[in-house]
């Protein structure tokens, strides 16, 4: 844990902690969007199922 004193080191600070937490919602984002995309041209049904899959994709 750093110690800061002024607005300027707390913002370097806080900046250091923002980029990668914004870069991995960004790539997840982009993930689930090109999956959508992917997808779209199936039936509605595999739209509907494509989540559950990533969810169970992710437990196993």
């Amino acid at each position: 844990m750093y110690e800061t004193q002024t607005i300027s080191q707390k913002l370097k600070l806080f900046i250091k902690i923002l980029i990668p937490i914004l870069v991995t919602q960004v790539g997840l984002y982009l993930m689930n969007f090109f999956d959508t995309i992917m997808a779209g041209r199936l039936v509605p049904m595999i739209l509907q199922v494509s989540p559950l899959d990533r969810l169970f994709g992710y437990l196993y």
